[in-house]
């Protein structure tokens, strides 16, 4: 009876903002699970703001992502560049930055040259202390050189100390390259073996912490090992090599939503490269199907025009002058270029 009375004394009334209907509730007793008892008219009562944007239409706040791909195809160039453009406030490829974030980027495979290289390529000309927000980096080359124990987020001594530093320095986003490297000893088959980290993932959401993680995909282009990495995941991309790339073009890929729980991406394919600008600072450019197409102008007219009309069969494109080897070759470009 006594805990009835204790909950009608404490009932969320109309209109009651989220964070004060937390303030009403809280407790010093992490086991009175009471507390979070909630009745559906409760739970309407609650006035919860709209989830807010890191990165318009791809990186929600709040938010678990994970972003898949094959060894070499640009992971760590697109998870550096968001890093480092999030904390700028700028914009990262086709997406706006809302606003900017303190980021935490832990590395687990570069080297501390290569790291400090790519970080000065998407700097030249400007001095990193002047911005707004932090970059704080933790690389594994450097924790080893000086002592320290492998990282491993199957270690709860390390996730530990992620959610602390996380509060300690106001991190919003932490990205985390690469799985791989970062939970060492993983049977990747069996998910009870990452259901720890799944569990902390949850308790850095609940903080306040959005998260990208970095994943090698298997030999056939999917994920590899359980799929227990996207349990809690809401936005899963693939990347992938286009078709015909030469070594030449630097770091090229396809960004493809595979699973989009929450609604951030809209589906959209992109092209994106790794290009210079004329003051020398590198950026990822973006495009459709022009940076895809590398072909004659026919099979770049009928890539466009299939792109337009999916359903044109080859003998209403050949009347429309479209020949049968550039309507079939258009059809292999759009199948890798569209989702899945």
């Amino acid at each position: 009876m006594s805990r009835v009375v204790k909950r009608g004394i404490r009932l969320l009334p109309p209109e009651t903002d989220l964070e004060v209907a937390e303030e009403i509730r809280r407790c010093d007793d992490p086991h009175d699970y009471a507390q979070s008892l909630l009745s559906d008219s409760e739970v309407d009562n609650v006035k919860v703001p709209p989830q807010q944007f890191i990165l318009r239409d791809f990186i929600k706040k709040e938010s678990i992502n994970l972003i898949n791909g094959f060894r070499g195809c640009g992971k760590s160039w697109l998870a550096l560049a968001i890093a480092n453009g999030v904390t700028w406030g700028e914009a990262v490829g086709p997406w706006e930055s809302v606003e900017a974030v303190n980021t935490l980027y832990v590395d687990g495979e570069m080297t501390f040259s290569m790291l400090q290289d790519r970080l000065r390529m998407l700097n030249v000309g400007r001095s990193v202390k002047s911005k707004p927000r932090s970059l704080f980096l933790y690389p594994e080359s450097y924790a080893y050189r000086i002592g320290l124990e492998r990282a491993s987020i199957l270690k709860p001594r390390w996730r530990e100390f992620i959610l602390e530093q996380s509060d300690l320095l106001k991190i919003e986003l932490l990205v985390l390259d690469n799985l791989s490297s970062l939970a060492p000893g993983l049977d990747e088959n069996i998910k009870m073996d990452f259901d720890p980290v799944n569990k902390w993932l949850l308790e850095l959401r609940y903080s306040g912490v959005t998260t990208i993680m970095l994943h090698h995909t298997g030999k056939r282009g999917d994920q590899r090992g359980t799929s227990a990495h996207e349990d809690h995941v809401d936005v899963s991309i693939l990347l992938s090599t286009p078709p015909n790339h030469s070594p030449q073009e630097g770091c090229k890929f396809i960004w493809k939503p595979i699973k989009d729980r929450a609604h951030a991406t809209g589906d959209i394919t992109y092209i994106m490269q790794l290009t210079e600008d004329p003051a020398g600072r590198y950026h990822l450019s973006y495009g459709g199907i022009d940076l895809l197409v590398k072909d004659t102008t026919k099979v770049k007219e009928a890539v466009a025009l299939l792109h337009a009309n999916p359903n044109l069969t080859r003998k209403e494109a050949y009347e429309l002058g479209i020949s049968k080897m550039s309507y079939y070759r258009a059809k292999d470009i759009l199948s890798s270029f569209q989702p899945s």
